[in-house]
C-alpha cells in the first residue's frame, strides 16, 4: 500500500488512467481498501502531530507564542457554545459531505461535476455552511448568484476546456485539491499570528496526509461515496473517543 500511495503522489493521473482499464472491485474490497487507507493516513498523521509538537515548542521557547494554544482555545469555545450532539452531527455527518464535494468532486472531470462543484463551493466559501437562513434575502441572493454562475458554466463552457484540464492539467488539479484542503484548516488556529505565518503549514500536515488518502479513493473508484465514508471515519473516531 505504501508503494501505491507513493505512486499516486508522484503521478495521480496514472491511477485515473489505470482504473479505466480494470474492472471495478467488489463492495467488500472497496470497504477493505478504505479501511487500509485510513490506517496508513493515520500513521502518517501521527508524524504530522509530532512535527506540530516540535514546532510549537520551538515557537514557545524562541517566539513566546503557541499556535496550538490558539487551537485549544477555539476548540473549547466551540464546545462551550454548541451542544455535543450539534457538534457531532456537524463534524461527522455534515462537514465531511460538504468538504468532499468542495475538494474532491471535480477530481473526476466532466461538465456536471464542475457545474455542481462551482455552486457548492460558492455556497461553502460564503460562510453559510450548516447555518443557511432561507428567510434571509442576502443569503438567498448569494445562493441564487451561485446557481446562475454554475448554470452559465454548464451551458457555455467549451468541451475543449474540460478536455485540456483532464489531459494536460489533471495532476495540478489534484495537487491543488490536496494542498488547498489542508491549508483551509489553518482557520482552526485563528487568529492568525502573521509574524510566524510560515510555521502554520506544519500544523495542518495531518490534514495534508488525509487529503492524499481521500483524493486517492475519489480517483480510484470515481465515486464520492468512499472519500465521504473515509472522511466520516476520520472525524468520527475522535468524536467517539471524546464521548467515552
Amino acid at each position: 500500500m505504501q508503494a501505491v500511495i507513493f505512486d499516486f503522489i508522484v503521478n495521480p493521473g496514472k491511477l485515473s488512467n489505470y482504473c479505466k482499464l480494470v474492472p471495478q472491485k467488489s463492495l467488500l474490497n472497496k470497504l477493505y481498501t478504505t479501511f487500509k487507507i485510513y490506517l496508513y493516513c493515520t500513521a502518517f498523521m501521527l508524524f504530522g502531530v509530532l512535527m506540530r509538537f516540535i514546532v510549537d515548542n520551538y515557537l514557545i521557547k524562541y517566539w513566546g507564542v503557541s499556535i496550538q494554544d490558539d487551537f485549544k482555545h477555539n476548540h473549547k469555545a466551540i464546545w462551550h457554545d454548541y451542544s455535543k450532539i450539534h457538534i457531532t452531527i456537524l463534524s461527522v455527518l455534515i462537514a465531511p459531505v460538504w468538504e468532499e464535494f468542495v475538494f474532491r468532486l471535480p477530481l473526476i472531470v466532466n461538465r456536471l461535476n464542475f457545474s455542481i462543484w462551482i455552486f457548492i463551493s460558492l455556497i461553502y466559501f460564503s460562510g453559510t455552511i450548516g447555518d443557511f437562513n432561507f428567510s434571509s434575502a442576502e443569503e438567498n441572493t448569494r445562493a441564487g448568484m451561485a446557481l446562475i454562475i454554475s448554470i452559465l458554466f454548464w451551458r457555455f463552457t467549451p468541451d475543449a476546456y474540460l478536455r485540456r484540464i483532464k489531459n494536460q492539467y489533471y495532476n495540478i488539479l489534484i495537487y491543488f485539491s490536496i494542498i488547498s484542503f489542508s491549508l483551509i484548516h489553518i482557520s482552526n488556529y485563528a487568529p492568525i499570528r502573521w509574524n510566524v505565518l510560515l510555521f502554520y503549514p506544519v500544523y495542518v500536515l495531518p490534514q495534508l496526509f488525509y487529503a492524499i488518502g481521500l483524493s486517492y479513493l475519489r480517483v480510484k473508484y470515481s465515486s464520492m461515496l468512499w472519500p465521504i465514508l473515509l472522511h466520516m471515519i476520520i472525524n468520527g473516531v475522535p468524536a467517539i473517543l471524546r464521548s467515552l
